[in-house]
C-alpha cells in the first residue's frame, strides 16, 4: 500500500505501482503477439459455435445497433495449465500488428449457379448401412419396452429421461471443457460472407490439431444458410465440417415437423382432452416444448397399449417377462445391451412394428 508522510510525499510504494502499470500493457502485448501460443495450449477435441452478436443495443427504438458474428471454441478435455515461457518483445509493436491479431479475416462468398442442397438425397432407414440399422433398432427397442411399462403392470413407470439415465448408469460428468471467445466478424451474421469465413476458420483450426472432423453449431436461421454453403462447396473445401443445429432449436424443429405431418389426424383433438385448446396449437409447432414432449410420450404409451391388447394369446407371457425385465433394469441388474437384444424384447419389438405396418396400410393416421 502507498502511505503518505506528514510532508505529503508518497513513499517508495508509488514507484513499484508505476512500474507495474507500465509493465502490464507490455505483458499483454507479448501474450497477444506470441506465435502459436494458443495452438500449443490446445490438446483436446475442438468444437465451434457461432451466433449473432449485438453492440450498442437500444431496446426502445432499435436504431444504431451493430450486428456482427460472434463465436466461441470448446476444448474437451480442458487443457492443463503449464508454465509456458512467453517471449519478450523488445520493440513496441504497431497498432496495425496488434489489430490484426483480434480480427478474423473475411472471405467473400460467391453464390454458386446451382443450389447445393439439391444434390442431397434423403434415404429411407432401410437403405442405410447395417451398422446404422442395428444401432437404431437397439434404441427403438428400449423405447418400446418403456412405452409398454404401464401395460406390463408398472403402476408408476419412470420418465424417459430417468429410465435412460438409470439403465445406462449415467452419473455426473467428470470431463471438463474450456470455452474461449473468438474474434468477431464485423458483418451482418445473416450474410453468407459472414458465415463462410467462420466455417473456413473453424476448419483451419481443426486441421492444425489433426482432427478428422470439425463440428460447428448454429441456430436455426444460420444453420439453413450454412448447410447450403457446405453442400455447394468444392470437394477440397469444408470437407471436415459437420454442421449441427443448436440442441433446443433441433428439438423444436423436430417436434414441429411431427405436428405438421400429423395435422388433421385427430392428434390435436386428442391432446385437447388434457391440455387447453390455446396451448395445443403451440405444442404442435414445438414451441411449448415441455408440454409437447410429455404429450408425445403419453400418446405413444396409449397407442402401444392399444396395439398390445390385440395380442391376446401372448399378453400374459409378455406382461410377465417385460415386467421382470423393467424391474431388473431399474435395479441395475440388466444392461441396455441385454434389453435391446433379449429374445423377449426383440419379439416384442418385431410384433409391434409388424402391427404398425398393417395399421398404416389401413389408414394413414
Amino acid at each position: 500500500m502507498c502511505t503518505v508522510k506528514p510532508g505529503g510525499v508518497l513513499n517508495g510504494s508509488l514507484k513499484t505501482l508505476n512500474v507495474y502499470l507500465l509493465a502490464l500493457p507490455r505483458y499483454e502485448r507479448c501474450v497477444l503477439l506470441a506465435e502459436d501460443l494458443a495452438d500449443r495450449q490446445q490438446k483436446g477435441y475442438l468444437q465451434y459455435a457461432f451466433d449473432n452478436a449485438d453492440f450498442n443495443v437500444r431496446t426502445l427504438t432499435g436504431h444504431g445497433t451493430f450486428h456482427s458474428m460472434g463465436g466461441i471454441r470448446f476444448t474437451t478435455p480442458a487443457p492443463e495449465k503449464d508454465d509456458m515461457l512467453i517471449p519478450r518483445i523488445m520493440e513496441r509493436p504497431t497498432i496495425l500488428s496488434i489489430g490484426e491479431k483480434g480480427v478474423m479475416k473475411v472471405s467473400w462468398y460467391t453464390k454458386p449457379s446451382s443450389l447445393g442442397l439439391k444434390s442431397i438425397k434423403v434415404k429411407a432407414l432401410k437403405a442405410c448401412s447395417a451398422e446404422a440399422i442395428v444401432s437404431v433398432r437397439k434404441a427403438l427397442t428400449q423405447d418400446s419396452v418403456l412405452a409398454a411399462a404401464r401395460w406390463a403392470g408398472l403402476t408408476s413407470p419412470p420418465s424417459w429421461n430417468g429410465f435412460m439415465r438409470k439403465i445406462h448408469n449415467i452419473g455426473e460428468l467428470s470431463v471438463r471443457s474450456q470455452t474461449d471467445a473468438l474474434p468477431f466478424i464485423n458483418l451482418n451474421p445473416g450474410d453468407p460472407s459472414s458465415i463462410y469465413p467462420a466455417l473456413l476458420f473453424a476448419e483451419r483450426e481443426c486441421v492444425k490439431m489433426h482432427q478428422n472432423s470439425c463440428p460447428v453449431t448454429f441456430d436455426q436461421p444460420l444453420y439453413a444458410k450454412a448447410s447450403e454453403i457446405v453442400a455447394s462447396a468444392p470437394p477440397d473445401e469444408l470437407k471436415l465440417i459437420i454442421l449441427r443445429m443448436g440442441g433446443f432449436h433441433l428439438l423444436i424443429s423436430y417436434l414441429g415437423s411431427v405436428g405438421f405431418i400429423m395435422a388433421g389426424s385427430g392428434l390435436e383433438e386428442l391432446w385437447q382432452e388434457v391440455y387447453a385448446k390455446a396451448s395445443v396449437g403451440h405444442m404442435l409447432t414445438g414451441h411449448a416444448y415441455s408440454r409437447a414432449l410429455r404429450a408425445h410420450f403419453l400418446t405413444e404409451m396409449a397407442l402401444v397399449s392399444i396395439i398390445l391388447e390385440e395380442f391376446t394369446t401372448l399378453n400374459k407371457d409378455w406382461k410377465q417377462d417385460l415386467s421382470v425385465m423393467l424391474n431388473s433394469a431399474l435395479n441395475g441388474t440388466t444392461s441396455p445391451e441385454e434389453i435391446a437384444t433379449s429374445p423377449t424384447s426383440s419379439a416384442f419389438f418385431d410384433a409391434i412394428e409388424e402391427r404398425k405396418e398393417v395399421l398404416a396400410k389401413r389408414s394413414l393416421t
